[in-house]
């Protein structure tokens, strides 16, 4: 499969549940739309990053960027489907995060190089963070395939510990081959191909606004 082929399939399954999610988005429980921004930001970035590897070879800044957007976002989503404790804990996470970004990107790297670092520290920390409360939202409907939580965080799970392994091998190896690392990306892509269509699922069954306060008040 070529690169573009690849790149089209990776947005068409992006495209999917992120129009799901915007065709409820007056319907949908309210706390599963910072997700669906997410989606669409995904989309954006992507293809961004297509057309200035096109134009002049590198993606590295928009890659860098989204990196950190992306990390925010999914901390916010956490924070309203209450999995901190405290809302002091959403604030020292996302600290955190944009202290170590600084570092890596504008202290020491650059936006104009790659550094595996950041994308483990944040895929290490959001895997923990959904580890921690994932028993819990299991638990909010018996039955887990039609739990949208459940299914979203699942797949966060997979697809970020699939990062921390391949970003962990690049940095344990730094002289892996350039074809080598190619087939890392590809597979990556195509984890993340998987990882959408179960969020297709995901936004098709994910409660709406009524279904939510009953819930809520039940």
């Amino acid at each position: 499969m070529s690169v573009f082929q690849l790149f089209l399939l990776m947005q068409f399954a992006r495209l999917i549940p992120f129009l799901i999610g915007v065709s409820r988005w007056k319907k949908i429980d309210p706390t599963y739309k910072p997700f669906i921004v997410l989606l669409g930001l995904g989309l954006v970035n992507e293809s961004i990053s297509y057309l200035l590897i096109k134009v002049i070879g590198t993606n590295v800044i928009p890659f860098n960027v989204f990196q950190i957007v992306e990390c925010l976002v999914l901390l916010y989503q956490f924070r309203v489907w209450q999995f901190f404790r405290k809302n002091y804990y959403f604030y020292v996470a996302a600290g955190a995060f944009i202290a170590f970004w600084i570092i890596q990107n504008l202290v020491f790297g650059g936006l104009q190089n790659f550094y595996p670092y950041f994308r483990v520290f944040y895929a290490f920390t959001i895997v923990l963070i959904i580890l921690n409360r994932i028993i819990y939202v299991a638990n909010e409907n018996t039955n887990v395939f039609r739990n949208a939580k459940f299914i979203i965080s699942s797949g966060l799970i997979i697809f970020f510990i699939y990062q921390i392994l391949f970003e962990g091998a690049l940095i344990a190896n730094t002289t892996v081959e350039e074809q080598e690392r190619n087939i890392f990306i590809k597979l990556l892509g195509f984890m993340d191909i998987m990882m959408n269509v179960i969020y297709i699922w995901a936004m098709y069954i994910a409660p709406g606004k009524r279904d939510f306060a009953w819930n809520k008040n039940i």
